[in-house]
């Protein structure tokens, strides 16, 4: 965890890509630990946890979903539309009262 912010990356753009590009196409490119944070659950006192990526491993998952999303995309059945662009789970419900 770098607690480094989207406005703190920007400020070294060009250079915080070209060290990240070098660093993936040398294959040396590690991701950091990701931060845990627990969140309250609405209507409970349970907390959930979520994880939180640093802004650089955000960085390296856009490029990368950015390449591989259309080649898989192609690939996913028409009635499939959990964690898609497209839409999200309950695309298919839509109009219905049932959901």
């Amino acid at each position: 965890m770098d607690h480094q912010t989207v406005e703190m990356y920007e400020r070294h753009l060009e250079e915080n890509l070209g060290e990240l590009s070098r660093g993936c196409r040398k294959g040396v490119y590690r991701p950091q630990a990701i931060r845990r944070v627990w969140i309250p659950k609405p209507g409970s006192l349970e907390k959930r946890p979520v994880g939180i990526p640093t802004v650089r491993d955000r960085v390296v998952e856009g490029a990368l979903r950015h390449v591989l999303e259309p080649i898989f995309e192609r690939e996913f059945a028409e009635h499939s539309y959990g964690f898609r662009p497209i839409g999200a789970a309950r695309t298919p419900c839509a109009g219905w009262s049932s959901c």
